[in-house]
């Protein structure tokens, strides 16, 4: 019982539940991405593309997993935080297109593309930043 005062242990057990929602949300997300008509080379692509993010991230999470609690740095736990921060963000963005359902959808497509741009390099830079920190 007393791993349970730990705050380590607190912060591995919110961190690899924050790093598998990440990729929960992440990969559905992406799933809903496929397209109208059947097309199984997008399809095949989508699903492979899946995969890899899947697979890849659920290899860190299981790393993460099996790391002993006295090697273990809370910036893994605030990692996962930022990384699901830029992802509500995204989702965020993504919330706002009824509210441009008659109105400029030319300004909300430029500002999404822009924010894509901005996202994709992001969701990759401050988690991976906040890891190497010392």
């Amino acid at each position: 019982m007393q791993h349970l005062r730990d705050l380590k242990y607190w912060s591995k057990g919110l961190a690899i539940f924050l790093w598998s929602l990440y990729l929960t949300v992440y990969l559905f997300l992406f799933k809903q991405i496929e397209p109208e008509e059947t097309n199984n080379l997008k399809t095949f692509i989508g699903l492979a593309i899946s995969v890899l993010i899947g697979g890849t991230w659920w290899n860190f999470i299981t790393n993460l997993y099996n790391t002993p609690r006295n090697y273990y740095d809370h910036k893994y736990f605030f990692a996962a935080l930022s990384a699901l921060l830029i992802l509500g963000s995204a989702i965020w963005v993504l919330s706002l297109f009824p509210l441009y359902n008659g109105s400029d959808k030319e300004l909300y497509t430029k500002f999404t593309a822009a924010f894509v741009l901005v996202h994709m390099a992001c969701i990759f830079i401050v988690p991976t930043w906040m890891m190497t920190r010392k």
